[in-house]
């Protein structure tokens, strides 16, 4: 992520749009390099520093946008409590860790739209996808998902409508499972202030980037 980001942050370049979707979901358990369990890792706080990173190039661009994609597993996510980013005794990346990931991602949406109010900071989840996300678990499932170009469709709506507030968010129409994107809902945790300051402070503290 710090190559990267300095590879490009060195072409002078504004960037005015960055869509953070990399992610992984229920692997054989591991932790990354810096002792992350792998999910919230990759999930939330890779997101975190490559945006950290970028922020001098996005500052360059007139309206610069910042999308952050979700899931529905978000709805799983732990309330305002501890935030533990290593899990100490975990044995497997569950789909506790994984919901948890996903949450975050909208707090942190919520928090960068307010902390750096030039950035547009909006949010999505792509609904039911049959994509290798799910080579782990659930593939029995990809003969009833959407395509992968049909889960791209709600951060395609998010990168390029214009006239977006920061918070904005974008699911897939019935019930967020698959379809056209519409507005979407969040859970009530993904509301609450404090939990997304602390988040961000804890991410600032767990990368050594702070923005």
């Amino acid at each position: 992520i710090a190559r990267f980001a300095d590879e490009f942050n060195a072409e002078n370049k504004p960037l005015d749009v960055l869509v953070n979707n990399a992610g992984v979901m229920l692997p054989p358990f591991q932790r990354t390099e810096d002792g992350f369990e792998l999910q919230i890792g990759t999930n939330h706080l890779g997101h975190f520093a490559l945006t950290g990173r970028l922020v001098k190039s996005l500052m360059k661009s007139s309206s610069p946008r910042v999308v952050v994609v979700s899931s529905m597993a978000a709805w799983n996510g732990p309330r305002h409590g501890k935030i533990d980013f290593e899990k100490p005794g975990a044995t497997e990346c569950s789909m506790g860790f994984y919901g948890e990931s996903k949450l975050y991602n909208i707090l942190f949406m919520r928090e960068l739209g307010r902390r750096h109010p030039k950035i547009l900071s909006v949010g999505c989840h792509p609904g039911t996808c049959g994509t290798d996300l799910q080579r782990y678990k659930y593939g029995f499932l990809k003969p009833i998902c959407q395509s992968a170009a049909s889960g791209a469709l709600p951060s395609l709506r998010a990168a390029t409508e214009p006239s977006l507030k920061s918070g904005a968010y974008f699911a897939p129409r019935g019930f967020g499972w698959a379809g056209y994107p519409v507005g979407g809902w969040f859970p009530p945790a993904a509301k609450d202030d404090s939990y997304a300051k602390a988040l961000w402070e804890a991410s600032e503290k767990a990368t050594g980037v702070s923005f």
